[in-house]
């Protein structure tokens, strides 16, 4: 008898435990909303300026003074966007084998010394363990 009583608890236990996590499934299923949008684009666009960094590094000769930073004012201005808003146009389901959404945006940003600018994207965003992923990113002609 209590054996059974000990199973049946078991699995109480086991339910409890998977509903809170089958809920925050479901909740992620969606398409992504313009902020998720704007922070992958944003983590895109880090990774980007991060690899453009080292491929500098890497071009220029070694320091005499080992150890001191080679900081470019200029060339960290023309990395340094920021996007300052997002508005979602549209998304669907990628085709095919695909994962994710294909979404259009309409993206404004700035980099330092430049005035902002506007700019129509679409992407495909897949959905990460922690956040939103950009993918084949690329302007669209707008008329």
């Amino acid at each position: 008898m209590r054996a059974r009583t000990a199973i049946a608890r078991l699995r109480s236990l086991r339910i409890a435990l998977a509903l809170p996590a089958l809920l925050a499934l479901a909740a992620c299923a969606g398409e992504p909303d313009a902020l998720a949008i704007q922070s992958s684009l944003e983590q895109m666009h880090q990774e980007w300026a991060e690899q453009q960094r080292q491929n500098l590094d890497a071009s220029r000769p070694r320091s005499l003074v080992a150890g001191l930073p080679r900081l470019d004012l200029g060339t960290e201005a023309r990395l340094d966007l920021r996007i300052t808003g997002v508005r979602k146009r549209s998304c669907r389901p990628a085709a095919g084998e695909l994962l994710g959404y294909v979404c259009v945006a309409e993206v404004h940003a700035s980099i330092a010394g430049h005035k902002p600018v506007a700019r129509t994207i679409q992407g495909r965003f897949v959905s990460g363990w922690s956040q939103w992923v950009a993918r084949d990113v690329q302007p669209v002609e707008v008329n």
